[in-house]
């Protein structure tokens, strides 16, 4: 009788144990995977407002750190500041 709440109680029991930095990690690479052609920084922060600079800056080492994202060097051959791209999981066009 209880076999078919297996799978719904340890999907709960692993939401209930995800700490907030765990969440904030998870939102702000689900936007990165929505855009398949990268996204830029300035989009990211446009969609999470609420994370401060520090945590969001940690966020995306996080995610470097454990190969979800690349953030490749910006191009020095464009005039003025380049806008700075990230890909999900390798998918930057090199």
């Amino acid at each position: 009788m209880g076999r078919r709440w297996i799978n719904s109680t340890i999907a709960l029991i692993e939401a209930l144990g995800r700490t907030e930095f765990q969440q904030d990690c998870a939102a702000v690479l689900a936007s990165i995977k929505a855009c398949p052609h990268g996204i830029r920084l300035s989009d990211l922060y446009r969609r999470h407002r609420r994370l401060r600079k520090r945590d969001f800056d940690q966020i995306l080492e996080a995610l470097k750190d454990q190969d979800e994202i690349v953030i490749p060097e910006p191009d020095d051959k464009t005039k003025g500041r380049p806008a700075l791209m990230i890909f999900f999981n390798g998918r930057s066009p090199e």
